[in-house]
C-alpha cells in the first residue's frame, strides 16, 4: 500500500508565547475592563458636591438626573474610526448651579438620565466650549462673567448613554479574549507539567477479536479489518503490516511507517495491551526499538 509522506501535526502551544498573549491583554484591555466594571457599579449624582467628587476621581462613568437640559446650538466634529461624528453641547442644571455636556444626539431640551464620562475634560476644545457658553450667558443675563463661571462646573462631560452599548461590546470582546488566553495558558501550563498529554491529529487503536476499535478525541469506529485509521482533516487508512518500527516512551509511542510516522499518545496500562495484542514485547525507551 502506497502512503505519502506526511507528519503528524501536534496540538502543542507554547507556553511563552500564550504567557505573552495574555500579559499584553491584561495591559492593553485594563482601561476597557475597567469601564466594564464601572458601568455596572455606576456612581449616582445627586448634588454639586458629588459632582465634584466623582470629578475628581478615577471612576469613568457616573449616573445623573437632571430636569433641565437645554441644547446650547453648538457642536464639535470629531473624527472617529467609521468617519466624522458631530457631538451636540448641551448645559444642565443640578441643584441651583450647572454643567455641561456633549452628547451625539441631538435634542432641542431633554429630562432625563445621563450617564456621564470624563473621556473629553481636560480636552482644549471642552475649555473653548464652556467659555463661549459663559460668555453667551453673562450678555444674555444680569450676571457678570465671574458670576456665570462660577454658576457652572469647571469640566465638560461626555454623555455615552447613546453609545454605552458600543462600549460594552469593547468590553466583552475583552473579556472572551481573556478567557481563550487563560484557557490557552492553562492548557500550556498543563501540558508543560504532565498534567496531562498534548492531543494529535492521528487516531488510537485498539486490536481487539479481528477487529480495530478505534478511539481519536474520545470517539470510536469499527473497522472490519486490520487496519490503522489516520486522520488528518481526512481519513486515511494504513495496514498495520506497514508498520516498520515502534518507538516507547513513558505516556506516547511513536509508530513508523515506511514513508510515514503517527505519534499517538496514551496511559502505560493502553500502550501493555496494544503491545500484548500486536504479540510485541515492550521494552524502554533508551533500549533499541523494536522491529515488525
Amino acid at each position: 500500500m502506497s502512503v505519502r509522506k506526511r507528519l503528524s501535526k501536534t496540538a502543542n502551544i507554547s507556553l511563552v508565547p500564550s504567557l505573552l498573549g495574555l500579559l499584553i491583554l491584561l495591559v492593553l484591555g485594563t482601561f476597557y475592563g475597567r469601564d466594564a466594571l464601572h458601568l455596572l457599579t455606576l456612581d449616582r449624582i445627586q448634588s454639586f458636591q458629588q459632582l465634584t467628587s466623582y470629578a475628581q476621581s478615577d471612576r469613568s462613568f457616573a449616573l445623573i438626573r437632571s430636569a433641565n437640559v437645554v441644547n446650547t446650538e453648538i457642536y464639535v466634529t470629531v473624527d472617529e474610526l467609521f468617519g466624522e461624528k458631530n457631538y451636540y453641547g448641551y448645559i444642565a442644571q443640578l441643584e441651583d448651579k450647572y454643567f455641561l455636556f456633549f452628547s451625539s444626539s441631538r435634542a432641542d431640551t431633554a429630562s432625563e438620565n445621563l450617564i456621564l464620562s470624563k473621556w473629553w475634560s481636560q480636552s482644549e476644545s471642552m475649555n473653548v466650549f464652556r467659555q463661549m457658553v459663559v460668555n453667551d450667558l453673562a450678555k444674555s443675563s444680569d450676571f457678570t462673567q465671574e458670576e456665570v463661571d462660577n454658576l457652572i462646573f469647571s469640566d465638560v462631560f461626555l454623555n455615552v448613554d447613546d453609545i454605552i452599548m458600543s462600549s460594552l461590546a469593547i468590553s466583552l470582546i475583552w473579556g472572551f479574549l481573556l478567557f481563550t488566553l487563560l484557557l490557552l495558558f492553562y492548557k500550556s501550563l498543563a501540558i508543560k507539567l504532565g498534567i496531562f498529554s498534548d492531543k494529535v491529529e492521528s487516531a488510537v487503536l485498539d486490536y481487539d477479536l479481528g477487529y480495530l476499535n478505534v478511539l481519536y478525541f474520545d470517539k470510536y469506529w469499527t473497522i472490519g479489518e486490520q487496519h490503522l485509521i489516520y486522520h488528518n482533516k481526512t481519513f486515511k487508512i494504513l495496514n498495520i503490516s506497514d508498520i516498520r518500527e515502534i518507538h516507547f516512551f513513558e505516556n506516547r509511542m511513536i509508530i513508523y511507517f515506511e514513508n510515514y510516522r503517527t505519534t499517538i499518545f496514551t496511559s502505560q496500562k493502553q500502550l501493555n495491551q496494544w503491545l500484548e495484542s500486536w504479540k510485541i514485547q515492550r521494552r524502554h525507551y533508551d533500549e533499541p526499538v523494536n522491529q515488525l
